[in-house]
């Protein structure tokens, strides 16, 4: 599955006219939306942004991508995991930029105009520092090798007075 989500990646231009392949390209970016693997979903998210800015795409994205597939997008747009949910509203404002169907489409998930309004709105600061810990900052690997690596960074409070041993003394 790895070259096919390589190969869509690779070719941005889809062909009306090949509806095999373009079916097939469909339907994977689907499966790995609805996939548990959080790797398959930020590349389906990719692709898809991908072919989503090739102009003459529009029209096979607003036939191909259901509705499930933007539900799964919105419910991706949750503050655990930043990485998903920068990759979820990036490739909403790319699908958006096609036009009247794919905002119907993000705007008929249930309370996905009420999310998208509160996440302009957040300032994480406000949650306080156990809300904070909660948060994981994940790297993406470039390579798929890596892919499987993932390193959790969670946020850490630093004390505003930190005070330094007396000489000779150690903690």
């Amino acid at each position: 599955m790895f070259s096919f989500l390589y190969f869509c990646e690779v070719w941005h231009d889809l062909d009306p006219v090949d509806f095999r392949t373009t079916h097939l390209i469909f339907h994977t970016i689907t499966k790995c939306l609805m996939s548990r693997d959080r790797f398959l979903k930020m590349r389906a998210m990719e692709i898809l942004g991908n072919l989503s800015k090739a102009d003459d795409n529009g029209v096979l994205i607003c036939e191909y991508v259901d509705q499930e597939s933007y539900r799964e997008v919105i419910m991706l747009l949750t503050l655990p995991d930043l990485m998903l949910l920068m990759a979820s509203l990036e490739v909403l404002y790319l699908l958006a930029q096609l036009g009247e169907i794919p905002c119907s489409k993000i705007a008929s998930v249930d309370h996905s105009i009420d999310l998208l309004v509160r996440l302009v709105s957040v300032d994480l600061h406000t949650f306080g520092p156990d809300a904070l810990t909660a948060v994981r900052l994940i790297e993406h690997q470039a390579n798929a090798d890596q892919a499987a690596e993932v390193r959790p960074q969670l946020v850490e409070q630093v004390p505003a007075a930190v005070q330094a041993p007396a000489p000779g003394k150690s903690f």
